[in-house]
């Protein structure tokens, strides 16, 4: 079988492709089965928020984000921040970087009296990411305690300890 230059200028381009291809994905390896972790609690408009970021090594791996009571729109919608930052950590985003582009978000359901409450679910997501970063920087015995927290608001309503980062 012989090859002409417009053959080998294709497998040439599709060879590119392919390498350019394995750069984009930077090296992605499979996950790990135990990361270290925290879940934060966020309150939003829609209700509670539950954030968790998972860590592999110092940087940032993964994040789910779970709405309390709510499905639907709001649930689609948290999944779909949560991939796209895990997404974004494994391309080398920093937390500080994903949180500025989340921040200051707002929904039609926020409660503008509320200063706790964050102004969306992406508010809150990007609140949680700088609450978890600075507890990590803190790297105190006690990740739990973070200034201005009661320790009512480090026990959650059902008795587990909230805001504590590993």
């Amino acid at each position: 079988m012989t090859i002409n230059a417009e053959q080998s200028e294709g497998q040439g381009a599709a060879t590119a492709m392919a390498q350019a291809a394995e750069n984009i994905r930077g090296g992605t390896r499979a996950r790990p089965k135990v990361l270290d972790g925290c879940t934060v609690k966020m309150r939003t408009g829609c209700g509670s928020l539950n954030v968790t970021i998972n860590r592999l090594g110092e940087r940032c791996y993964e994040l789910f984000a779970r709405a309390g009571k709510f499905g639907g729109c709001v649930a689609s919608q948290c999944e779909a921040i949560g991939r796209l930052i895990s997404l974004a950590w494994r391309k080398r985003a920093t937390a500080k970087e994903v949180a500025d582009q989340l921040k200051g978000i707002s929904c039609q359901l926020q409660n503008e009296e509320d200063s706790e409450q964050a102004r969306s679910c992406a508010d809150a997501v990007a609140r949680a990411i700088k609450m978890a970063e600075a507890l990590r920087e803190l790297g105190s015995a006690d990740q739990g305690h973070v200034k201005g927290q009661t320790a009512k608001q480090e026990e959650g309503e059902d008795g587990h300890e909230r805001k504590r980062c590993h």
